[in-house]
């Protein structure tokens, strides 16, 4: 909401290209790609922002992390919920009990 609130969504979505270096408007428009940028990688944790940090603008940045954890359908809530019922075990805990804790996953 915020990068469309500013006016910016052209860089995510790739409309906002960049004119050739030699042009007057490249300085403004590498200065407000780098913003989105800079607001997108602040808005990451630190160990997923340092893998876009490089990114050359913001529309690969947008791609590379949609790709990343948005395109997989379910497949990254699949594998965490793998994990954890491979984690919980009945040990000692009666039916019922065991059986609540696989349902709360």
């Amino acid at each position: 909401m915020y990068i469309r609130e500013r006016g910016k969504m052209g860089y995510l979505m790739g409309e906002k290209k960049a004119p050739v270096v030699n042009d007057l408007n490249y300085a403004i428009w590498d200065a407000e790609n780098s913003m989105v940028m800079t607001w997108l990688v602040n808005s990451m944790e630190e160990d997923i922002s340092s893998n876009y940090m490089y990114c050359p603008t913001t529309q690969e940045l947008w791609e590379n992390a949609n790709q990343m954890y948005f395109d997989l359908g379910n497949q990254s809530q699949i594998f965490e919920l793998t994990l954890k019922l491979g984690e919980i075990r009945q040990g000692e805990d009666n039916v019922s009990k065991y059986f609540n804790s696989l349902k709360r996953i």
